[in-house]
């Protein structure tokens, strides 16, 4: 069953404890927004390097984190310090950085950005957060894949992914959602709130001038975009630290690496 969340996200789900679920407040679902509107010259283009989130305590305890957060680890700090140092060697430095709004996303952003050796600001976008796992946050991560496959009627995950999409497999689980009071996404819905913000993102920067945007996602929401950009996704899932590199012109996107771990190295 953990798979799935292999394949896709790097780790495998498990999930909060009711306690510690408790002990933190649920965040507000994320807010549609204007795209900035720009007229750029023709060759103008902005690429925004997205980034996995770095390892954390909850990617350790195989701990579901879709909208719950948790802090990174010392290797997932190394992996976001290394990121900056490989990509400021590649580019040499960022116009702008933004990240999800969660701990962890802010933290690998700001390690990146420090890692450039650049003093710049991480602006936080709720639209770039994970998937909302629902009322599945807090119970086992198995029984959340079992339910939606379950719901699309399949004796196992490899039938699944010969069958169906990434979108309909977590729509699957999204459906399955045994709390319909706290939200759950499925690609359907978190596919066009991250595309929102690659969106609002290149618009700003054409408007500034700019030319390079570091962006910090999730797994699985960074998964769904690509998807819907028609990418290739790795076997191995988009791993803790991974770039993929989206470029935008005239009004397009195009996808260039995916997953790109070279930056580490």
């Amino acid at each position: 069953m953990n798979s799935f969340l292999t394949r896709f996200t790097g780790t495998a789900v498990a999930a909060l404890s009711p306690a510690a679920l408790a002990a933190c407040s649920a965040p507000s679902a994320p807010q549609a927004t204007t795209t900035p509107q720009a007229t750029p010259p023709a060759d103008q283009s902005v690429t925004v390097y997205l980034t996995r989130h770095g390892e954390t305590l909850l990617n350790i305890l195989e701990r579901a984190q879709g909208w719950s957060d948790s802090p990174l680890t010392d290797d997932g700090r190394k992996t976001a310090s290394a990121v900056g140092a490989g990509l400021a060697k590649k580019i040499g430095t960022v116009d702008a950085a933004y990240s999800a709004d969660m701990l962890r996303h802010y933290e690998t952003a700001s390690l990146i950005v420090k890692g450039m050796g650049q003093d710049l600001p991480v602006e936080r976008d709720e639209r770039l957060r994970e998937l909302a796992f629902g009322g599945f946050e807090g119970g086992d991560g198995n029984a959340m894949w079992g339910a939606g496959m379950k719901k699309l009627k399949v004796a196992s995950l490899d039938e699944a992914f010969e069958r169906f999409t990434l979108t309909e497999l977590t729509d699957a689980m999204a459906s399955a959602n045994p709390n319909p009071e706290i939200p759950a996404e499925g690609c359907t819905l978190a596919g066009p709130r991250m595309r929102e913000s690659l969106d609002a993102m290149a618009g700003a920067a054409l408007k500034e001038g700019k030319s390079r945007v570091l962006a910090v996602s999730s797994g699985l929401s960074i998964s769904c975009v690509l998807d819907s950009l028609g990418a290739t996704l790795p076997d191995g899932g988009i791993t803790n630290g991974g770039v993929s590199v989206l470029t935008f012109k005239d009004g397009n996107w195009t996808v260039g690496k995916v997953n790109d771990t070279s930056y580490t190295k």
